[in-house]
């Protein structure tokens, strides 16, 4: 029993590891060390992850979560998360005059991306906020499908296979969303209309 349980437990944190989407996450540390932010300030997260990564392209990957860890000298401090004309909402970062001053105690605040945009990633605060590290969990974006046409036939005959006439529609989308079995449903549907009015008579797809 304990090694039928044992296998079923592996057999499920390896399908949790091969979860569509968590493949392409990315979880990137951007340090501050305890830097104090004073009044309106605003932390440019596209800025800080170029100075990890230069070659970086944001246009590939969407913002899904931003962590901060901080805290507040008198408990009151403010902070959203901007992605391009998007806003999350307001958070309190919590803290007191006395743990302020010591290394640790911060707090964590949790911004899901309030939308998906290729401008920007901004934490506007407002306060005087000490920040240890901010975490960015961003998801590549999954490569765009090539649009394509395709044509199909479909044949209006009798039931003896005498044939009376050809419809054709087309249809056109993402290559591997079915848009070859969208061109026959239009052209099945002008065939049937037909058919309707004439007894003894069928629609095939060529």
């Amino acid at each position: 029993m304990k090694t039928f349980m044992t296998l079923m437990m592996i057999v499920a944190a390896l399908s949790i590891q091969a979860r569509p989407g968590q493949q392409n996450r990315q979880r990137l540390t951007i340090d501050f060390h305890g830097q104090v932010f004073q009044g309106q300030s605003t932390i440019f997260l596209k800025k800080e992850i170029q100075k990890m990564h230069p070659r970086i392209n944001f246009q590939k990957w969407d913002l899904k979560r931003v962590v901060l860890h901080a805290k507040s000298a008198r408990g009151f401090g403010e902070a959203y998360l901007k992605v391009g004309r998007n806003e999350s909402r307001i958070e309190t970062i919590d803290g007191n005059r006395f743990d302020f001053r010591g290394p640790g105690n911060y707090h964590r605040v949790v911004f899901p991306a309030p939308g998906q945009d290729q401008g920007k990633w901004q934490i506007h605060m407002q306060g005087r906020i000490k920040v240890d590290r901010v975490v960015v969990v961003a998801q590549k974006k999954a490569p765009r499908r090539p649009q394509v046409t395709r044509t199909c036939s479909v044949q209006f005959e009798t039931i003896w296979g005498k044939n009376i006439k050809k419809f054709t529609a087309q249809e056109t989308g993402p290559q591997g969303t079915g848009v070859q079995s969208k061109a026959c449903t239009k052209a099945m549907r002008k065939c049937q209309k037909l058919q309707n009015e004439i007894p003894l008579t069928k629609c095939e797809v060529l």
